[in-house]
């Protein structure tokens, strides 16, 4: 099947953004049964624990990546910086501020809160003119 038409069929699009839904939803209780179930307690195992479920994500990734396109890095060094740095700012500050602050709450409190970050960020844009 054609790439493009996999991802503008409208069965497929309502299935993926299903499994996307179902996967995001899913890490709120993930991350607190990882906690009990690994008996982490302090910082660095929450942050340990964090780098692990990252890792194994970026290898399924890039896996998955190789099997579509026979080939994983398709960009230049500056571009590959460029992805580099926001990685390691972007992602990493905000999950280590994600993943400390829900040892600090329940799930579905963690949840709530993260789902509003959404809508505190659409509030100043309903106050700009273009």
């Amino acid at each position: 099947m054609d790439k493009d038409k996999f991802y503008t069929n409208r069965k497929n699009i309502v299935l993926l953004a299903t499994l996307c839904c179902i996967l995001w939803g899913s890490a709120y209780p993930a991350i607190k049964i990882g906690y009990s179930l690994f008996n982490i307690n302090d910082v660095g195992s929450k942050l340990v624990f964090a780098g692990y479920r990252f890792a194994l994500a970026g290898i399924l990734v890039l896996l998955l990546e190789l099997i579509a396109t026979k080939s994983i890095f398709n960009f230049s060094r500056k571009q590959f910086a460029q992805i580099a740095l926001l990685g390691s700012t972007q992602t990493a500050f905000q999950y280590i501020f994600f993943y400390i602050g829900m040892s600090n709450t329940t799930g579905v409190r963690g949840s709530i809160i993260n789902g509003t970050g959404t809508f505190v960020s659409i509030i100043p844009g309903l106050f700009t003119t273009y």
